[in-house]
Formats: structure tokens, sequence, C-alpha cells
């Protein structure tokens, strides 16, 4: 028994047609129906999202070689305003590329709006300002802690109780998190990464997802950071599988059966995989969508802007 094409396109077709029939509202963060607890700390977003209220996008990388394609998608998604990342990778995905290139990102984007933003100051000024503040970005790091004190601050605004001690701090647009910062904490009551992610995020893009990755899923496995982050997941925030495998693997019964059941039962939306040489030699289906039409993807469903910067460049 093989996969249908038919069956597969048709859940992943019937799946997307439902997600971005709701593009006019970018997402249901704030669904009526749990506690006022469990709801998103934000306010809803704007198509396209303002400054005061960016889009969050988790994305997620898994141990298949398309994860090569990670840097990509966050240098291209950066290019857009009011977007920032939080990437959740496992182990095995960081086979693949190199966590500090995702790190050197943000710092250059940090680079680039202070030499936006410090047009007016006379170039020697600027030029030292800049290299000051790379290297305070490369320093400093955004912790668990960090992030929680953020979702509790949207949350304090959101019920207008604004907290005067508020304490500034940089954050990032693009931030990586892996199992060891999960299991960072010591003692009850600290903040837990994956719930905090859970109350951080817009949208979940998982990119590439490996067949391991999507069996987990479907099984409700939890076992590392990312699959305790989905199984968290509020049942109105957007997410998106692009699975990425072998094309014997694709072909596997269970694979069809995994994501009928990823996008009728969990309401995943999933995108490919597509036809071509794959990097073991064969070719078929089961290389990851391509990552351009992913970014393509978040761009059109939030309507998002590209920055003046780059526009002008």
């Amino acid at each position: 028994m093989q996969p249908s094409t038919s069956t597969s396109n048709s859940a992943s077709t019937s799946s997307s047609n439902s997600a971005m029939a709701s593009s006019n509202t970018p997402g249901n963060q704030h669904d009526e129906t749990l506690p006022k607890s469990l709801r998103s700390p934000y306010p809803p977003l704007s198509k396209p999202p303002l400054p005061t209220r960016p889009l969050h996008i988790v994305l997620a990388s898994t141990g298949s070689v398309a994860s090569i394609k990670i840097p990509l998608i966050v240098q291209s998604l950066l290019r857009y305003e009011n977007v920032r990342i939080q990437i959740i990778a496992t182990q095995r995905s960081l086979h693949f590329y190199d966590r500090e290139a995702i790190r050197g990102l943000d710092v250059a984007w940090s680079a680039a709006q202070e030499e936006h933003s410090d047009a007016s100051k006379p170039v020697e000024g600027r030029q030292g300002q800049q290299r000051q503040d790379m290297q305070e970005a490369v320093e400093r790091e955004y912790t668990v802690a960090d992030l929680a004190e953020e979702n509790q601050e949207a949350s304090n605004q959101v019920q207008g109780a604004i907290d005067g001690t508020r304490r500034h701090k940089r954050r990032p647009r693009v931030k990586l998190w892996t199992d060891t910062d999960e299991w960072g904490w010591r003692h009850l009551g600290e903040p837990i990464l994956h719930i905090e992610l859970r109350r951080w995020c817009d949208v979940v893009l998982v990119a590439p997802c490996s067949a391991n990755t999507l069996a987990k899923i479907v099984s409700g496995v939890c076992d590392d950071l990312l699959t305790s982050f989905i199984r968290a997941l509020s049942p109105g925030i957007p997410k998106y599988l692009f699975p990425a495998m072998n094309t014997l693997m694709f072909l596997n019964p269970l694979t069809e059966r995994q994501i009928s059941e990823a996008t009728g039962v969990l309401g995943w939306t999933v995108r490919g995989p597509v036809e071509k040489t794959l990097a073991c030699g064969d070719v078929g289906k089961g290389a990851m969508y391509e990552w351009s039409d992913i970014v393509a993807l978040v761009v059109e469903r939030y309507g998002l802007r590209a920055r003046a910067a780059v526009e002008s460049r």
C-alpha cells in the first residue's frame, strides 16, 4: 500500500483552505472557550503587524538535511517589519546548521537598526556605537526568565496593570532554544520554557518535519522541548508542517495515516513534500516545500511589509 497522492493532497488542501480562509484574522490566539489563564497574554494581531505588537513566529527544525535551510528562512523573514522568531532546534537538526549563524543574524539586524536610527550622528560616532552595540548583543543572553517576564508584561498591559518597574531589556528578533534550555530550571515555580513559548507564539512552522518528528507529534510523544511545546499548544494557534524525508519513508503507509491524523484530528496544515533529487541521490517526492515558499506563505497570511532599510538598498 502506498500513500495516495490525492488523499495526501486532499488532506493538505482541506487544512490549508481552512487556515487561509481566516487570513483576514491572522490567528486565534484568544480562544474564548479556554480559561483566561490559558489564553494568549498578547493583544490580537493587526494585519500587517505593528511595532507595538509584532508577529511572533516559532520555527522548529528537526533531524532532516533540509534543516540547512533554516538560516535562509530566518534571514528572509527578518527582512520584514515587526517580525520576531524563536527557533526550537532538536539536537539532530543542529547537525545541519550552526546555531552561531542564527545568533549572527540577530546581531547583524541590531547593527543595521542602529545605523538606520542613528543616521544623523557623525560617522565616527555611529561606527563606534555600532561596534559597542554588537559586542553587547553577543555578550547578553536572552533567557527563559526574560521570555517569562516579557509574557507577564504583556498580560499586565492587556489587563491595564502596567508595571512601572519594567527593565527595558533588549529583546532579540531571533532566538534559538534547545533541550538544554528546557531543563535549565532548578526550583518549583521557575518558568518552564515550552509553556512560555506556547504563551508567546502566534504561528508555528515545523520546517523541516522529519518522519520521526511527524510520528511523535501524531502519537502525542513529549520527550523533548519541541514535542512538549507542540502538545501544549492552544487549539486555535495556526500551525504548519513541512515534511522532509526519503521517498520510500514518505510512501510508507504509516506516513499517509500520520499526515491524515495531523490534518484531520490535530488541525495542522501540511505543505509538501515536493519531488526532486534528494540529498541521498534518490529521485522522488520527499524534499521539503521550497524555503522561499514557506516565507511567502507567512508574508501573505500576515500581510508583512518589507523593512524600509531593506527596500532602499
